[in-house]
């Protein structure tokens, strides 16, 4: 898209957002610096635009960069060295490991092993099919992991003769690969791109003086993942009643498949090598002074390097999201700006009635629920990384870690489904063959975020001390 091919909505929105701008500009905000100010209007336009979508997204972000600089809210030193720093390099590693995946039969190799053990009825073909995404969105970042479970769901549905748009077995399943992928993308740093530019906004927010360690993230992500998938799976079968709409699946289908794929081959164990020596290399580098970018970094040599990876250096280019990674780059390097200027300790103010002096399940709850608000505005974990510094500030003013609830901000911008329109929901709705739709999930992903919200909330509380951050 160009300017010529711009529409007249769009052009009303791209007017909404200067005039948004303007006004952030103009208004007088007492106790806000001026570079507070400007950080303040062009975070206001580039909230209008992403929720808008009226430019592409390389274009917001190349603008927002411009403007950054040409206001004096950062200088172009301090923002483009945002692109050296451990989100933007161990993203990008992760995004190529990733890709890794679509040349192996691996996905469909867990995919019709779990069908095969688990999915004895209606429900529990569910239950494999959410462990299958929150497997594989676990072991490398989400999306790719979707898009590889996707045609398997396709041909368990053909078997069992359900019909698209009516099956209410599809939808379970369709919307369950959504739901896990979601889930197994918490577990790990290195499972979703924003968990690492979230980790690395963090530490740009304190000055590098605070850091969130793989084994941390893990500590939490572990155990939610368990309790989230379980309920999820229920939730799903009992919605969508599919041991009463539909039949059982005939155990050889699943056993055909495997032998079809023959035994593991070369291409499936170097590919799992590469995985295992990553995720060993991320929990334990930090012991030899190893950090987690330079580990991706290895991870992506190994699987662009001949003979023993998967991909080449064309293809990786060609497939890489370009448009995240610079986003990725640029919002870090805001971050920075955020709590320079004042902008974080200035936002913080607005919460500091609810959060001062009160408990720390209280400040957990003023987070999620902001959390909440981030992603519903802006979809794709963006609104998350510029709000970890204006979080950090709330929990510095009221004496608490700074990085629980971080991690409480990233986990819930990430998993939170009050907007369907995120990028696993239209991932899967290109590719589920018309069995899954927008009105199909609205309700049910308002009941689910709800309910793991609550739960997730004693979760955080009672295992921050175990991680250190009590």
């Amino acid at each position: 898209m160009n300017s010529k091919s711009l529409t007249k909505n769009q052009l009303l929105q791209l007017l909404l957002s200067a005039v948004v701008y303007l006004v952030l500009m103009l208004i007088p905000m007492p106790g806000l610096s001026p570079e507070g100010q400007k950080a303040l209007a062009i975070l206001g336009w580039i909230i209008v635009v992403l929720i808008t979508k009226c430019l592409p997204t390389m274009l917001t972000n190349i603008i927002f960069a411009a403007g950054i600089i040409l206001t004096g809210i950062l200088g172009q030193g301090p923002l483009f060295a945002a692109f050296g720093t451990s989100p933007f390099i161990l993203v990008m590693g992760l995004s190529v490991v990733a890709l890794g995946m679509s040349k192996t039969n691996l996905g469909a190799r867990i995919a019709y092993t779990l069908i095969r053990w688990v999915g004895k009825t209606p429900s529990l073909l569910v239950l494999a099919i959410c462990l299958t995404g929150t497997i594989l969105s676990t072991l490398i970042v989400n999306l790719p992991a979707l898009l590889a479970v996707c045609p398997i769901i396709l041909s368990v549905l053909k078997e069992l003769n359900e019909a698209p748009g009516e099956s209410n077995l599809g939808k379970a399943m369709f919307l369950g690969l959504i739901w896990s992928g979601g889930i197994g993308g918490l577990v790990l740093i290195s499972s979703n791109g924003n968990n690492a530019a979230g980790v690395g906004a963090f530490a740009q927010a304190t000055g590098g003086a605070m850091s969130i360690s793989y084994g941390q993230w893990a500590l939490f992500g572990i155990p939610m993942a368990i309790v989230m998938v379980i309920p999820s799976w229920l939730f799903l079968s009992a919605w969508f009643k599919v041991n009463k709409t539909s039949h059982s699946l005939d155990p050889q289908m699943a056993k055909n498949r495997l032998a079809e794929l023959g035994p593991i081959n070369q291409e499936e164990i170097r590919y799992i090598v590469i995985l295992v020596l990553m995720i060993l290399g991320f929990f334990l580098g930090g012991k030899f002074g190893i950090s987690a970018p330079t580990i991706a970094l290895l991870a992506m040599i190994l699987m662009l390097a001949p003979y023993v990876g998967l991909i080449d250096f064309e293809e990786a280019q060609k497939n890489i999201n370009w448009s995240m990674l610079f986003q990725v780059g640029f919002f870090v390097g805001f971050a920075g700006a955020i709590t320079g200027t004042g902008l974080g300790e200035w936002i913080t103010s607005f919460f500091t009635r609810w959060t001062t002096g009160g408990s720390l399940i209280t400040l957990i709850v003023v987070v999620n629920i902001l959390g909440h608000i981030a992603a519903f505005l802006v979809p794709g974990g963006g609104a998350a990384i510029m709000l970890v510094p204006s979080v950090a500030a709330m929990a510095n003013a009221a004496d608490v870690n700074p990085a629980l609830l971080t991690l409480v901000l990233l986990r819930v911008c990430s998993c939170s489904v009050y907007n369907p329109v995120q990028a696993p929901f239209l991932v899967v709705g290109s590719c589920n063959g018309g069995y899954l739709d927008v009105k199909d999930y609205v309700i049910p992903n308002i009941i689910s975020t709800t309910i793991w919200t609550i739960v997730c909330i004693p979760l955080f509380y009672f295992l921050a001390p175990l991680a250190g951050m009590g």
